[in-house]
């Protein structure tokens, strides 16, 4: 049985080509992007964060984390981002269930009953927290872009975001009596450092910044799934994986010369695509026997008790 993930899915929607040297070859960038890597960093924080008690602990608990980040101008930047996260939501009444909370459920056809031959769906959910009296699963994110209330962040994950509507089903599967996700969003600093300036005095300049506008960088929204747009996500992963055992079977994986270019670099596979590079240059690509983070990370988990 194949398993397939929020990121296999995700990678299949934008480019074949992306998925086949991905997650059929295994091959890939030997240079994670800067934005990923702060993203995994912002992720270990706050899986740390969610175990303390209070704005304090939890802050002094996932800076602990951030030290080991290596280069001081983003460990300074990872510092603030928690200083001021934790001034925001720190003291919020909150009792954690679990974190990275595994899950592995069938693929059901939401017309037919059906459940997929060939396909599960694997993930991780962030947590799952009684927050303000009510259980939610909690989905945290680490974003570049405008996520203050009314953009258009806002506007696509309100109904479509296909992580919120896949976690929310896994987690009602293992036994969670959840029906809210909270999104967690910290909006990533665009200030950069200055000529001559020490982490710690750019660190505080970001402090400063986030205090005297906390909503530019911090927001949390309920997000809720209505049964039909349930049933919507359900057919699109559905077909997306009869798409995906059919290219399994023919080995075909075309390109997307459309995702070529996104959010100002190019896509790591693109000289290969030309014919420019090769997939087994060793300078360029790694094997990768693992290929999902959250998906292959530790847990530290608990079921709902029986």
């Amino acid at each position: 049985m194949k398993t397939l993930s929020h990121n296999q899915i995700r990678t299949w929607r934008n480019c074949k080509r992306q998925y086949g040297f991905g997650y059929v070859q295994l091959r890939v960038p030997r240079k994670t992007p800067t934005p990923l890597l702060v993203g995994r960093s912002w992720d270990d924080c706050l899986q740390e964060w969610w175990q303390g008690e209070g704005a304090q602990d939890r802050l002094l608990r996932a800076a602990k984390v951030a030290m080991h980040e290596g280069d001081p101008f983003a460990r300074a930047k990872l510092c603030a981002m928690l200083i001021g996260y934790s001034a925001m939501w720190g003291d919020v009444p909150c009792r954690l269930i679990a974190t990275q909370v595994e899950f592995t459920v069938p693929i059901v056809h939401p017309v037919t009953g059906a459940v997929h031959p060939e396909c599960n769906l694997t993930g991780f959910i962030d947590a799952v927290a009684e927050i303000d009296g009510r259980l939610v699963v909690v989905e945290s994110k680490s974003s570049g872009e405008d996520i203050t209330l009314g953009s258009a962040f806002w506007r696509r994950v309100a109904v479509m975001d296909p992580q919120v509507s896949t976690y929310l089903p896994a987690a009602r599967a293992l036994g969670y009596d959840v029906r809210d996700c909270i999104y967690d969003v910290a909006r990533k600093p665009e200030l950069r450092p200055k000529k001559d300036e020490t982490p710690d005095a750019f660190q505080e300049r970001i402090v400063l910044d986030m205090h005297a506008r906390p909503e530019w960088y911090f927001q949390r929204q309920t997000l809720v799934r209505l049964e039909r747009e349930e049933r919507e996500h359900a057919l699109d992963v559905w077909h997306f994986a009869d798409e995906i055992v059919s290219a399994s079977r023919t080995g075909r994986y075309p390109r997307n010369p459309d995702q070529c270019q996104k959010f100002g670099r190019a896509c790591d596979y693109a000289p290969v695509c030309a014919g420019e590079a090769s997939l087994d240059d060793p300078h360029l690509f790694k094997d990768a026997a693992k290929r999902e983070r959250k998906d292959n990370a530790g847990t530290n988990s608990a079921r709902p008790a029986a």
